[in-house]
């Protein structure tokens, strides 16, 4: 399966990039990515060195990581409640402010 959707993420980022540029790629990036992370970054991966440089694909890479890593303080609170999961939410909710704190220092 994350074959597949790598497969189609990878030929809808090509087509996003080429008509709506690296906000196109950050947006479909960050949809796909808050569920399944991994298959942004592989998708990346593959397209890092041909069309973007290195800084603008870590930026583009940063909002569905810190978008995953939301959704999973989510899953960690619908599951195990605030009191049992807080000691997960709490660092996750951090690691995501961390990461968008740095995307706005670098953007």
């Amino acid at each position: 399966m994350l074959t597949g959707l790598v497969m189609v993420l990878t030929v809808a980022s090509l087509w996003v990039l080429q008509n709506f540029g690296d906000r196109g790629l950050a947006l479909v990036l960050a949809i796909s990515g808050t569920v399944d992370v991994d298959s942004a970054i592989i998708t990346m991966g593959g397209l890092a060195g041909r069309t973007l440089d290195a800084r603008t694909a870590g930026l583009v890479l940063a909002v569905p990581v810190a978008l995953n890593t939301l959704f999973k303080g989510g899953v960690v609170a619908s599951v195990a409640g605030w009191e049992k999961g807080r000691q997960g939410i709490i660092p996750l909710i951090a690691s995501a402010i961390a990461v968008g704190l740095a995307w706005l220092l670098l953007r």
